[in-house]
């Protein structure tokens, strides 16, 4: 009779140990799992943000941009002085549909910095500026040529140009009036944008 009762209390213990053991195991598994569901709801929005175009690719193929004001001809800066152009660069999908967030490089040939093949220096014919109104906003920044900005919301980016009234074309020289003709090109993957300045 005692070796019956021995029998049970021992099955009982076993059972008490593997439900402890059983537990102690879920346990773990729970909070291992429970650390791995918090970490992933912790990357998720980073890795969504990521992939909302902060990337600032380049356009598709067949994309077009369109530079407004088009061609222009000004005169009579030798008078006037200092001049600034304002110009909307519009980015859009072959279907007119703007493209937001998306690179853009603004050049042109005759902007600062300008050093001639030579090597003698001369000053640029015009500056560029980041944003509209030149200098005349403080809050802008002077780029060289080739710089990169991104298309707004609505497929857009708004620069300016300062054309200088007055230039040297040596180092020290002397200044005379300026006169040239440029081709100011934004350009984004394959779609490419241009406006001609004319100074006379």
């Amino acid at each position: 009779m005692r070796l019956i009762v021995a029998k049970r209390v021992d099955e009982e213990a076993n059972k008490r140990t593997n439900f402890d053991q059983y537990w102690r195991l879920k346990m773990i598994w729970l909070k291992k799992h429970t650390a791995l569901f918090i970490l992933t709801l912790f990357l998720l929005p980073l890795v969504m943000l990521q992939g909302c175009g902060n990337k600032h690719d380049t356009a598709p193929s067949g994309s077009t941009i369109t530079i407004n004001p088009q061609d222009m001809s000004v005169s009579g800066l030798e008078t006037y002085g200092d001049m600034t152009v304002n110009y909307t660069a519009t980015l859009t999908y072959s279907d007119g549909t703007p493209i937001p967030d998306t690179a853009l490089t603004i050049d042109g040939g005759f902007a600062a910095p300008v050093t001639s093949t030579t090597g003698t220096y001369k000053t640029p014919f015009y500056q560029f500026w980041h944003y509209e109104n030149a200098n005349a906003n403080a809050d802008n920044v002077a780029e060289n040529k080739g710089y990169t900005a991104i298309t707004d919301k609505s497929g857009s980016y708004k620069f300016s140009i300062q054309i200088y009234s007055m230039v040297s074309l040596t180092a020290n020289g002397p200044l005379s009036k300026n006169a040239f003709s440029d081709k100011i090109s934004v350009t984004s993957g394959a779609a490419v944008g241009s406006t001609k300045i004319t100074v006379n």
